[in-house]
């Protein structure tokens, strides 16, 4: 990550976590049975590798959240422009927009904290 919100640098295609697959593990004499092709290189003779795999498993949680949260909004935000006079309506789209941008923040306290808390994380 580059400094800054998650959310914007977040790109899973050009991630590098120095690991190797099945075949070139086995070329080194690691029990290929532990590796897989579908993971990233250098994953089953890594001492970091559970630090890589939990990870890759928050930036992949963390873009998640940011399309439903993304996705969330625009249906908020459609429900308050065809709400009318309905003010049941816009009460209800205001408050689901408040709600997802308190989710957002929260959750990107959370991803701050375990990325200080994990050494190596990011």
């Amino acid at each position: 990550m580059v400094g800054g919100f998650p959310f914007a640098t977040f790109n899973i295609a050009t991630m590098d976590y120095g690991l190797t697959y099945a075949d070139e593990a086995e070329k080194k004499g690691v029990d290929k049975s532990q590796c897989t092709s579908i993971l990233p290189k250098d994953w089953c003779d890594n001492k970091d590798a559970p630090i890589k795999i939990m990870n890759l498993v928050l930036y992949v949680i963390t873009a998640g959240v940011g399309v439903l949260g993304l996705a969330g909004v625009i249906f908020a935000g459609v429900q308050y422009a065809t709400a009318g006079d309905n003010e049941a309506q816009v009460t209800a789209a205001k408050e689901r927009i408040r709600n997802i941008v308190i989710g957002l923040f929260l959750w990107a306290a959370m991803f701050a904290m375990v990325n200080w808390l994990v050494i190596g994380a990011t």
